[in-house]
């Protein structure tokens, strides 16, 4: 079973991420390793979280994040799996690949500064869910949340 979860707000994610897992605030931020006002400022959008903090949630909470790719086959796979391990930066590289945009045209395209995407893509740089929120959004890429109980 699954969500399309770039149809809500980036802040939703991560609530959908705990509340699948029926996880209290409190044993969230405990398996985070987060303080409880941290976990509660990214749950009501106050506090932006990286895309590397919601892997590794969707990561200790055993889900599975989806990125639908053009063909079945690319699908990007975050969950864990040493066999599907895709690094944000390859993330961000992958969906800019399957727009088939230069790096120029999808800076553009996106409002992102060029040489942030290239830090994105280089991994010198983390960025905010909210930023592959928007680009997904964007290209209308399908972002799929499976979650197990």
């Amino acid at each position: 079973m699954g969500i399309i979860i770039n149809k809500f707000e980036p802040n939703d994610a991560m609530r959908f991420a705990r509340e699948k897992a029926e996880c209290t605030r409190s044993a969230f931020s405990e398996i985070m390793g987060l303080k409880e006002g941290t976990i509660t400022g990214y749950e009501l959008g106050r506090r932006r979280f990286s895309f590397e903090i919601y892997i590794k949630a969707l990561i200790l909470l055993n889900h599975t994040l989806i990125i639908k790719g053009p063909r079945a086959q690319d699908d990007i796979v975050i969950n864990g799996d040493p066999e599907n391990k895709h690094s944000p930066k390859e993330v961000i590289k992958t969906l800019r690949e399957w727009t088939g945009k230069t790096q120029k045209d999808f800076s553009k395209d996106t409002g992102i500064n060029i040489k942030t995407l290239q830090d994105y893509e280089q991994g010198n740089k983390r960025y905010y869910y909210e930023t592959l929120h928007r680009i997904t959004k964007k290209y209308n890429f399908i972002v799929d949340f499976e979650y197990r109980k």
